[in-house]
């Protein structure tokens, strides 16, 4: 009995500590409520800005239907037809990924000149919303990677500005970088008139006004800059999409890519969709117009 009272005093005792503690701790924590306030304030301010100044990202997918090219061939007669659709189905997936159709569909897009405007230190790609358009001399070296930045005085005249050093000059004719030849340095800052040709060695191109996206009362002295992508560099950017079947028995592929501006990366995948089903079909084609060719020439003998 003598131990059981102790027992039950000592559990009491721990009961009173642990409330006291837990008052004690309360009152610490009110005594410096001013530094919770103001670390959730920091925190707030933080958040926002990481918001408003961080580009977003989006994700934008299509599907294909991959045709099942192995219905009647001698592994599905014998029984293991399955096993051939999936090995038709991963082939058509890594035709989908090939450098060779992510090529092909940079070809066939208005990719080469990207264009950006500045707003709150961001700098926003403007695909389809330029208010310049820039043509230029595929005949003519150009500089890559260089920002020539633009700004508009009035409708009929901009200043040109352009700092850098060590710059690529491309061949669009071949595609390619032209080797042992560069742009040491480049400090530009001169006044041109829209449509008028600027030319050096290493560029050749000229401004225009975009007449449907051209505002006066936005545009002027907007910073607004341009560049001369490569077709490589296009490729390396938009070949990181991701694929897979939509689930384990289907032939329809999703196809998902990210990036910071959906309409262009809804561009891409429609063509890339687009020249991937018109390679099948030109396949097509030429298959069946050699199965006449061969037929025609039996019939002749």
């Amino acid at each position: 009995t003598h131990r059981t009272v102790n027992d039950n005093f000592n559990q009491q005792d721990i009961y009173q500590e642990e409330a006291v503690d837990y008052k004690a701790l309360f009152f610490k924590f009110y005594r410096h409520w001013y530094f919770f306030v103001v670390t959730i304030f920091i925190a707030l301010v933080i958040a926002f800005l990481f918001n408003k100044y961080t580009k977003p990202i989006y994700e934008v997918t299509t599907t294909v239907l991959i045709e099942d090219k192995g219905a009647a061939d001698a592994q599905s007669l014998l029984g293991l037809g399955f096993r051939n659709n999936m090995q038709n189905l991963e082939n058509e997936i890594g035709k989908l990924k090939s450098y060779r159709l992510a090529h092909a569909t940079i070809k066939k897009l208005d990719f080469t000149v990207s264009y950006y405007g500045e707003e709150n230190f961001i700098s926003k790609e403007l695909y389809k919303e330029s208010p310049i358009i820039v043509e230029f001399d595929k005949n003519h070296y150009q500089t890559l990677t260089l920002n020539f930045n633009v700004n508009i005085q009035s409708p009929n005249e901009f200043i040109l500005t352009a700092d850098g050093e060590n710059l690529d000059i491309y061949n669009y004719l071949i595609d390619e970088k032209v080797e042992g030849t560069s742009l040491k340095l480049i400090n530009l800052n001169k006044s041109y008139r829209f449509g008028e040709w600027i030319e050096t060695e290493h560029y050749k191109f000229k401004v225009n006004l975009n007449p449907v996206k051209f505002d006066v009362e936005k545009d002027l002295n907007k910073k607004i800059y341009f560049v001369f992508n490569s077709t490589n560099g296009l490729v390396g950017m938009f070949k990181g999409f991701e694929m897979e079947p939509i689930n384990k028995e289907s032939s329809i592929v999703e196809i998902k890519l990210k990036g910071s501006n959906t309409e262009k990366a809804v561009d891409f995948l429609n063509m890339l969709t687009r020249v991937y089903l018109e390679l099948e079909l030109e396949k097509k084609n030429h298959i069946a117009t050699k199965t006449v060719e061969f037929i025609d020439e039996q019939l002749v003998s």
